[in-house]
């Protein structure tokens, strides 16, 4: 077997029956997930954790003690372990972007279980959400994955005036969701969303209990804010908790990229407000164990137990001012090692502990193998042997990633904002980590003899075969670690280099080019008509994107399926107007302030002189006044759509033009004015195939 886990899609066929069961008999599926839980827990060694719920069912079931997830962070990693996929399949980096605007034929786990006749139902969060903005609605879920959602929302939501933050003034997320920040709440655990969402599922367990069945229940805790009634903060007095820190000077030890997603309060956090965050959590986590243990109560009464499969997991681990980090985004053990529990009803194994390295990516198959289900292409390793024999090994490591992000990037280029990334590979010993493919710097810790990874060997000889080793792993797993690396999920290519115009095309006028930090820059001329700089090829069907900053006294435009006059010609609408040889005609997309309400629309340029299309309302004021600005333009047989800043703006049909050139505009001028600049950066373009459909 090979020691890598590979990068490409494998096909996997699960036996036809069930592997613990009669096979006339299908097993129930109820995948329980916890929200940013690490393995602070009494099943995993945690003396001063108070989960008994959690530790009952790994007592029924086999506890992975080296799970990792594949992101830590909420919404690439719950798209990896709910698809099958790797992040870098799925071009989930952050957490605004939907998997299926890149991935929208995928199958997820829940869909696998739909197609073979089980009720899919969710309750919670499955799927990423906004915590808590998104509390009480379907979040970012995926619809077709289910055949019913419930959304519980509890008292939490309304006491969020309550709360205590780190981040008082912050807005939006970062005042909760992405912050310390916790209450010790009145009134009941019943009150709470998890509560709600306890109580929803023992409701659906009596109503789904003829079967089969895929129940996917969601708890919200620990998730920042930690909200927990009283009595669980009571259960974990301060001075009897832990209060990780890291040895002075630790922090210079490691490269920069590793702590640069820290937060500026995180540097002026008090030993007292570290203690209160470190009891919210554990009370928070204590709140979701006993709510978790409701579920499991209600499965026993329904009689199902012995018909079910239990998972449990976390999306990822959880950091508690471990090398004075907090929250999630590292690449370390406490960020990325998630609890893992398998209950299958009849395996002998039950109650044994798994040591090899897993990961979350393999839930899929793993769960599509133990029911007997086919399963669909993934990029997940089924476990199911280890399940039957935990004291096996899959001989193969976990790899995780993560990217730093630059949030100035408008959200409308979601996937630009990636900076770099960071890769890590996790053997049963060692963890080696990389930063921008290591141009930002390494790390590899020894994991037996260092399992806090305060010791950085990377540049230690002694272990420079080790280092070589790992490193050719991590290749071979991520052979596109820089960004620009990256082919692009969709299949656009970069049409401007950020480098080079040298072999397009000027026609028109007499503006003039130039390319300066990456922009694509043109000035007007003085008395100059309309000029075009045009790549050296022409195209039919195409997607097209770019961003564009014009000057607000100037208006620009993009041509498309374009040509020029071979002659002296009357101008169609005009014919008394005569275009000159080399003057360009055909469909332009405008460029202009939101004034004029013509930003998105398509002109006829030189030839009819007319408008192709009556703008939506939105997208007469989609255009952001001296502001970048995204364009996107689609023609696809005799159709032309376009939007602006992600709002549709045209969309109409003619057939005058299937194919021609494209060019990027400098409005001519007026003698005695200017000059003015308009400047385009990230253009890319994909061309498209017969009958492929452009949403």
């Amino acid at each position: 077997m090979s020691p890598l886990r590979l990068g490409g899609l494998l096909f996997v066929v699960a036996s036809l029956c069930p592997l613990f069961s009669d096979a006339a008999e299908k097993l129930n599926v109820l995948l329980i997930v916890s929200d940013d839980l690490n393995v602070r827990l009494g099943c995993y060694g945690d003396e001063h954790a108070r989960t008994p719920n959690i530790d009952r069912l790994a007592a029924r079931g086999v506890r992975f003690d080296r799970a990792y997830c594949q992101n830590p962070l909420c919404n690439p990693s719950r798209a990896s372990f709910l698809t099958g996929l790797r992040t870098d399949t799925l071009r989930i980096y952050e957490n605004d972007t939907h998997f299926r605007e890149i991935v929208p034929d995928v199958v997820t786990l829940p869909q696998t279980f739909q197609r073979n006749g089980y009720t899919t139902v969710r309750v919670g969060k499955l799927f990423h959400y906004n915590v808590p903005a998104s509390i009480g609605t379907d979040g970012f879920d995926d619809l077709p994955s289910w055949h019913r959602t419930v959304n519980p929302r509890g008292r939490d939501k309304d006491d969020e005036d309550r709360i205590f933050t780190v981040t008082p003034e912050a807005k939006g997320a970062a005042r909760f969701g992405g912050s310390l920040s916790w209450l010790a709440a009145d009134g009941t655990d019943a009150e709470q969303t998890d509560g709600m969402i306890a109580d929803a599922a023992a409701t659906l367990l009596h109503e789904l209990k003829d079967g089969p069945f895929f129940l996917g229940v969601g708890f919200f805790r620990p998730h920042t804010p930690y909200v927990a009634p009283k009595p669980w903060f009571a259960l974990h007095p301060l001075n009897h908790l832990p209060t990780p820190r890291a040895p002075e000077g630790w922090l210079a030890t490691v490269p920069a990229a590793a702590r640069d997603h820290r937060k500026p309060q995180e540097d002026h956090l008090t030993d007292d407000i570290r203690q209160h965050a470190i009891q919210a959590y554990y009370a928070s986590v204590s709140f979701m164990d006993a709510q978790l243990g409701r579920v499991l109560d209600a499965l026993d009464r329904e009689g199902l137990t012995s018909k079910t499969i239990v998972v449990f997991i976390s999306d990822h681990g959880y950091q508690l001012g471990e090398h004075e980090l907090w929250q999630k985004r590292s690449l370390y053990e406490w960020s990325l090692r998630v609890p893992l529990i398998v209950s299958v009803p009849g395996n002998a194994a039950n109650g044994s502990v798994a040591k090899s390295p897993v990961e979350l990516v393999d839930l899929h198959a793993t769960l599509a193998e133990l029911c007997g289900l086919p399963a669909p292409q993934t990029e997940g390793t089924s476990l199911a042997k280890l399940v039957r024999h935990p004291e096996q090994s899959l001989g193969l490591p976990a790899f995780s990633q993560i990217a730093r992000t630059d949030n100035a990037i408008p959200r409308e280029r979601k996937m630009d904002q990636v900076v770099y990334h960071g890769h890590t590979i996790r053997t049963d010993r060692y963890r080696y980590i990389e930063w921008d493919g290591g141009e930002k710097g390494a790390e590899l810790y020894d994991e037996l003899a260092d399992p806090e990874e305060l010791k950085n060997l990377v540049n230690d000889p002694a272990h420079a075969a080790t280092v070589a080793m790992l490193k050719q792993q991590l290749a071979k797993q991520f052979p596109h670690r820089r960004p620009h690396q990256l082919p692009h999920p969709r299949g656009f290519v970069k049409l401007f280099d950020g480098q080079s115009v040298e072999n397009w095309i000027r026609r028109g006028g007499t503006a003039a080019y130039r390319v300066e930090n990456g922009l694509l820059i043109g000035r007007t001329a003085e008395g100059s008509k309309n000029t075009f700089l045009c790549p050296p090829r022409d195209y039919g069907d195409f997607e097209l994107e770019f961003d564009v900053l014009c000057d607000p006294e100037l208006n620009s435009g993009v041509q498309i399926r374009s040509h020029e006059y071979a002659e002296d010609t009357p101008q169609p609408s005009m014919p008394k107007r005569i275009r000159s040889a080399g003057e360009v005609y055909g469909y332009q997309c405008e460029i202009a302030d939101r004034s004029k309400g013509t930003a998105g629309n398509f002109w006829d340029e030189a030839r009819w002189t007319k408008w192709w299309a009556e703008p939506s309302v939105a997208g007469k004021d989609a255009y952001r006044d001296g502001e970048w600005n995204r364009y996107r333009i689609v023609a696809q047989g005799d159709r032309i759509r376009s939007w602006v800043n992600g709002v549709p703006v045209a969309d109409f049909r003619d057939s005058l033009d299937a194919s021609g050139f494209l060019g990027f505009q400098v409005h001519g001028i007026k003698a005695g004015t200017g000059p003015y600049e308009v400047r385009w950066r990230d253009i890319r373009i994909r061309e498209l195939k017969p009958g492929e459909v452009v949403r």
